[in-house]
């Protein structure tokens, strides 16, 4: 393999390097778990180190390092949204940018392993993978924690009000006329008319 293609090589990889430590930086900038916040950090670091040892290889090999990495180049190769959007994520969702962003990397790596690579550039290679592996399936796991911790919550969803009951109907009186009524009759209800003052008329059921 030439060096320029080698180098090409490892460019690629300090790109992918750099797309996570602004992922991993950037997610660390809003996430609300200090737990998650000090991963974050710690992986941004791993990812400027990565970097740095792809770097002396591009020196040795006659190239010139790239400096790669950008907001949105990060972005549209699969890693974390634009910075501005991540104040609004749940650590849930910051996490599924992360294992994202992290399955990127992961395919980068097995790409360039299926070049024909010198062998120390070889080796340095799937030694990142491993790394970007443990990282991906870290995140994953966590990221698995997080969505069963949701789902584990107890949903309390506001009830309706209640109807008012409806007015009870009076219960119709059967069998003869509680009034002495000169037609006794079934299933009549009974109405007590107010009598005038000083009348002695009775009350009749209609």
């Amino acid at each position: 393999m030439k060096n320029d293609d080698v180098v090409d090589v490892l460019n690629d990889l300090i790109e992918t390097c750099h797309d996570g430590q602004y992922g991993f930086s950037s997610s660390a900038e809003h996430v609300k778990s200090n737990d998650l916040r000090l991963l974050f950090t710690q992986r941004a670091a791993d990812c400027q180190r990565a970097a740095e040892e792809l770097q002396g290889l591009v020196v040795e090999y006659g190239g010139k390092p790239d400096d790669g990495g950008s907001a949105s180049g990060a972005m549209h190769r699969g890693w974390v949204s634009v910075k501005g959007t991540l104040a609004g994520y749940s650590d849930k969702a910051m996490l599924e940018e992360c294992e994202r962003g992290e399955d990127a990397a992961v395919a980068r790596y097995r790409k360039a392993l299926k070049e024909e690579l010198p062998a120390n550039v070889r080796a340095l290679v799937e030694r990142q993978l491993m790394g970007a592996q443990r990282n991906h399936d870290q995140v994953k796991a966590l990221r698995d924690q997080a969505r069963q911790a949701v789902y584990a919550l107890p949903q309390h969803l506001p009830q309706p009000p209640s109807a008012p009951a409806a007015p009870r109907r009076p219960v119709l009186a059967k069998g003869p006329c509680a009034f002495s009524c000169p037609h006794p009759t079934e299933n009549r209800r009974p109405v007590i008319p107010m009598p005038r003052p000083g009348s002695r008329r009775k009350a009749w059921c209609t």
